[in-house]
């Protein structure tokens, strides 16, 4: 049974807060600078074939200025020919954005240094922070299961 990590939870409660709260827009109070994005949902497990290209086309076809993932984007395996093949996958199914896509690694897509280092060789630095209008994102590494506070402050410490 997939179990979603705590620190995940608040994340995503958080964020469906601002969702729903603007309407998938934020506003500065000082800058009034719109922001327009989307948010796309894990697509390890029992996922249906089709239906995560969909939402990739209905994102497209909103034109957000940038998209952020919730982690999972592949199944993990062992295997690195097939952890190869899922993460080129990923990167063709996310080509056919033109907004920045802004990855968050799940449990899925990192759970052993090799896993790690495709992620990496694939997506970049598994925490990273960007920067949109007048608007700073901070993605953390939530795929490690002993996630502490003392790990969040060390990522946060590197990305400032």
């Amino acid at each position: 049974m997939y179990r979603m990590h705590p620190f995940s939870k608040v994340f995503l409660v958080l964020l469906m807060g601002l969702v729903v709260g603007y309407s998938g827009s934020l506003a500065i109070q000082n800058g009034n600078c719109p922001i327009r994005f989307a948010v796309i949902g894990d697509r390890a497990g029992t996922s249906i074939p089709g239906i995560y290209e969909q939402i990739v086309k209905e994102v497209q076809r909103l034109k957000p200025d940038f998209v952020l993932t919730v982690g999972d984007q592949i199944e993990g395996s062992n295997d690195t020919i097939i952890l190869k093949q899922k993460w080129e996958e990923i990167k063709t199914l996310f080509a056919s954005l033109t907004a920045p896509v802004y990855i968050t690694p799940g449990n899925n897509d990192i759970w052993d240094s090799v896993s790690l280092e495709y992620y990496k060789r694939y997506v970049g630095p598994p925490y990273h922070s960007f920067d949109v209008k007048d608007l700073h994102f901070v993605i953390l590494d939530n795929s490690i299961d002993d996630i502490d506070t003392i790990f969040v402050q060390k990522q946060k410490e590197q990305i400032d």
